[in-house]
């Protein structure tokens, strides 16, 4: 399943010949995907997983997923919706060593929905296996990340926010003491003090007991609020924890803003995009 509005396919060669490929794809016996052409069109979708997966050998390819968070397959998000062309491009990034790699992720199908992104770094084991360890990126905080460049001992990302336009910083294994983790600084201060942080709430549908993920953005000052609902297209679409000017002066007018990410919007899994 290669639906662009949801997942870009990506595919990349490792260090040991392996294939590792970022796929929506069907949960078959054994991995058999590249093998087995009967019947496919009649599995239930239900068993649709999005994520990342490897090939370890091509001469007899078995699909097998990669375990970027606890949880497996249909526990992550791995498609940064945020970022795209023109600009910084989304998807894992390799070392030179195609040993290492590094992929935005997000945990999905729990009961606090949250857009905001973390990093994984992915390294080659001896057995083939890819082994995944968090990302230190607290000094950016909350907000849409993907991997730039990765180093010997660093790793390069950007970082974007409801109060950052977008900027390079660093993530070292062994970064020094007085190193700064913040690489560029391009948004003017007159615009960073006018923008605000948006509030995530998690909303649910008590006729379904379904979940979804909203964005408020609240205007100082007390007393009543005049609200206003501000719905992304698509539905295949999604407001991250992203730089969203409009809305924050929208709230600056005295709107108590609402962005909702409602079922059929990406970003959260193939099962709320499917709703």
């Amino acid at each position: 399943d290669c639906r662009q509005e949801y997942c870009p396919p990506q595919v990349a060669f490792l260090s040991n010949g392996a294939l590792l490929l970022r796929l929506n794809a069907l949960l078959l016996e054994n991995g058999e995907h590249l093998r087995r052409t009967q019947g496919v069109e009649e599995l239930p979708k239900d068993t649709l997983r999005h994520g990342l997966w490897l090939i370890n050998n091509l001469e007899t390819p078995q699909l097998k997923p990669v375990d970027v968070m606890l949880g497996g397959h249909g526990t992550y998000d791995c498609c940064n919706g945020s970022y795209g062309r023109p600009g910084a491009v989304e998807g894992f990034k390799i070392d030179n060593t195609r040993t290492r790699v590094v992929v935005t992720a997000r945990r999905t199908g729990t009961k606090t929905i949250t857009y905001s992104d973390n990093l994984f770094q992915l390294q080659l084991g001896e057995e083939g296996t890819l082994e995944a360890k968090l990302v230190e990126t607290e000094e950016s905080g909350k907000g849409c990340k993907i991997a730039v460049a990765i180093g010997e001992n660093s790793i390069v990302y950007h970082h974007r926010s409801p109060t950052e336009t977008g900027d390079l910083w660093m993530s070292g294994f062994d970064l020094s003491p007085g190193k700064k983790a913040r690489l560029t600084e391009t948004m003017p201060l007159s615009l960073k003090c006018k923008l605000t942080t948006p509030t995530e709430v998690t909303i649910y549908n008590h006729a379904n007991d379904l979940p979804i993920h909203a964005q408020i953005f609240k205007p100082a000052g007390e007393g009543p609020l005049q609200p206003l609902l501000w719905l992304h297209g698509g539905p295949m679409a999604q407001f991250s924890f992203d730089y969203n000017p409009l809305l924050v002066w929208l709230a600056s007018c005295g709107y108590l803003v609402m962005a909702p990410n409602f079922s059929g919007s990406t970003g959260n899994g193939l099962a709320f995009m499917n709703r």
